[in-house]
């Protein structure tokens, strides 16, 4: 963590005047829906930046996004998993913010950020995101999952508000 404490990182955050460039700057995603032992459905969004993807442009703004062959990381790249705040979402602009930051300084880690349950993705539970015991087992689920496809590569976590941990 590069705050000593999570809530001098919001405090940095919020603080920090923002740059011209994050208005204008896209992050682009590839969405991955996990669905928990509960039938319930969190996502996971992988940061997909412009170097790792083939944009063709079909015309009248139409656009076909595949991945790129000459730029793919290894197996073993470090994963940064973003947890956004209680009502975060991966649009939000201090989410994008981050995303961009760690492209920017360690291009060559995949960045994911992981939604809670029933933000930005179908409710498939009776039971919406606590913010308890179940949001830790949603976490775990999505740990898993990524472990599951990278079972090598080490796996950090970062947020950006104390209600995120």
């Amino acid at each position: 963590m590069w705050g000593y404490w999570d809530k001098i990182q919001t405090a940095l955050f919020a603080t920090w005047p923002f740059p011209w460039w994050i208005f204008r700057s896209t992050c682009e995603y590839r969405r991955e829906l996990v669905e928990l032992p509960d039938q319930g459905i969190i996502a996971l969004d992988w940061f997909s930046p412009a170097e790792m993807r083939n944009r063709q442009d079909l015309g009248l703004g139409t656009y076909v996004t595949s991945p790129s062959e000459r730029a793919s990381l290894p197996p073993t790249a470090p994963i940064v998993m973003v947890f956004s705040g209680v009502v975060g979402e991966v649009c939000n602009v201090y989410v994008k913010r981050l995303v961009l930051h760690l492209h920017k300084w360690q291009p060559t880690w995949r960045i994911v950020v992981k939604s809670w349950r029933g933000l930005g993705v179908r409710l498939g539970s009776p039971k919406p995101e606590t913010w308890g015991p179940q949001a830790v087992e949603d976490t775990h689920a999505a740990v898993l999952h990524i472990r599951k496809d990278y079972p090598d590569a080490p796996l950090l976590g970062t947020c950006l508000t104390p209600t995120a941990l």
